[in-house]
């Protein structure tokens, strides 16, 4: 904050250690408590008199961004901000605001693109604060479905997965309701299609991330020989 005197043409500041120079007539004052600041005007005749100056120091506004780090799977939606991050009245700044829902609210949320570090300035009255959020990605989850097969009508067949640590397969029965697939969260279960069908795996990994792929399996029916 900026001290002023005016008249005179000499001007000492006391104390002067929180000031940018104690001997300028507008110093920069920057005390970390409040303080109370004398200054001795003097003038052409070296007269000299005496005036005091009380400045009341407020905390910065609590911020929180949300945490220091946050890690999130690939292409989901992170909610940023604490709880809460500034105290009630406050104002939001949030930046950068490209994947932002709303730049100035308290907890935005973001499908960030690329890991990214996000600042909040708030500001109550005429106080403010800072903190920032770094936002970055579990690895990768690295999956897939075996190749598309082709079995014989009443016959099974093994459909497999790679990669990822959890598995749902699906459809388990087909449209008249008989079990199709047997232990449907193995990677590697076996099916007893009634016809050709397409089956769905969502594999997950110890993150939560998760991804799909499918197989498609073809029925190839009897061929019948009349004579």
């Amino acid at each position: 904050m900026q001290l002023n005197a005016t008249g005179g043409l000499g001007y000492v500041w006391f104390p002067d250690s929180t000031l940018n120079d104690g001997f300028i007539q507008t110093p920069d004052a920057s005390p970390a408590d409040n303080e109370t600041y004398v200054v001795t005007v003097t003038d052409i005749n070296n007269c000299s008199n005496n005036d005091t100056l009380f400045l009341e120091v407020h905390p910065n506004v609590p911020t929180d961004a949300g945490g220091d780090t946050l890690t999130i799977c690939e292409g989901t939606s992170v909610t940023l901000g604490g709880s809460p991050t500034s105290p009630f009245g406050s104002t939001y700044q949030w930046s950068p605001s490209s994947t932002l829902t709303s730049s100035t609210s308290a907890n935005p949320s973001s499908v960030p693109i690329t890991p990214t570090l996000f600042t909040v300035n708030t500001t109550n009255d005429t106080c403010s604060g800072v903190d920032s959020v770094f936002v970055t990605f579990f690895p990768t989850l690295v999956a897939s479905s075996g190749s598309n097969v082709q079995i014989c009508f009443g016959d099974s067949t093994t459909i497999s997965v790679t990669g990822g640590d959890f598995y749902q397969w699906s459809p388990i029965t087909n449209y008249t309701g008989d079990t199709i697939i047997v232990n449907d969260t193995l990677a590697n279960p076996t099916v007893f299609p009634s016809d050709t069908t397409l089956f769905y795996v969502l594999i997950s990994d110890t993150n939560g991330c998760n991804m799909t792929d499918s197989m498609l399996v073809t029925l190839i029916h009897y061929l019948i020989l009349t004579w």
